[in-house]
């Protein structure tokens, strides 16, 4: 496989469960490019009181959304880090809406994006996904309770996963119309712009990252290009 000369600059989409952070990880690992969480991000420019962060943990303190401007700001920071720019990325948690999709498409000219990969999961897939997760409060791995424990073990560091405040019937329920009435004018302007690329994310993890990988490989390598 010929390998691109400079890295593929991707984002993920998809419903709350729909495997967008154990996906991205995995694809950013088989492309040797960076994933860019921004929940990871957000957490990191707190914890190190950057004055970028000391403005983000006044909206997170009071259960608010961080305005577009300091998420735009997180994310041109990020995507400009010389590293990164050489690497390629892969952009988790942004953009959410069309407004923020917009301001990431003119951030990233003149290079632009590659594509922008939707994780198609029915709704009722992921509600019960999502009513099974379970999250190590320590290391911040997802668990999953098979058959409904309030708790389960962390494979990850052997600490205690527990089930996240969110993850509730009636919560789930609200931050899934929230998606749904931003999400649809979001994936038409990727679309229109011929950057959305949808994968059927329903069934094992395994045989989702197959299909995922066969639908990257044309858009970074040609529509000849094998599966590596």
């Amino acid at each position: 496989m010929v390998a691109p000369v400079q890295g593929p600059r991707l984002v993920i989409l998809g419903r709350q469960g729909s495997g967008k952070g154990t996906q991205g990880m995995q694809l950013a690992a088989h492309l040797g490019i960076r994933h860019l969480s921004t929940g990871a991000m957000l957490r990191e420019a707190v914890a190190h009181r950057s004055p970028l962060g000391r403005r983000v943990q006044r909206y997170l303190h009071q259960g608010r959304l961080v305005p577009d401007d300091l998420m735009v700001g997180l994310v041109d920071a990020a995507v400009r880090d010389p590293e990164v720019d050489r690497a390629g990325f892969l952009l988790d948690g942004f953009p959410r809406t069309k407004a923020q999709a917009v301001k990431l498409l003119a951030l990233l000219e003149p290079r632009g994006l590659d594509a922008a990969l939707l994780l198609d999961v029915p709704r009722s897939e992921v509600e019960r996904r999502l009513l099974a997760r379970r999250v190590c409060p320590q290391c911040e791995a997802p668990a999953v309770a098979l058959h409904g424990e309030l708790t389960v073990a962390c494979t990850s560091c052997g600490g205690v996963a527990v089930r996240r405040a969110d993850d509730n019937p009636e919560a789930i329920a609200r931050r899934l119309e929230a998606y749904e009435a931003q999400a649809t004018p979001l994936e038409k302007l990727f679309a229109e712009r011929g950057l959305l690329v949808t994968v059927d994310a329903f069934g094992p993890p395994a045989d989702v990252f197959e299909r995922l990988q066969r639908a990257v490989q044309p858009i970074l390598w040609g529509e000849g290009a094998a599966v590596g």
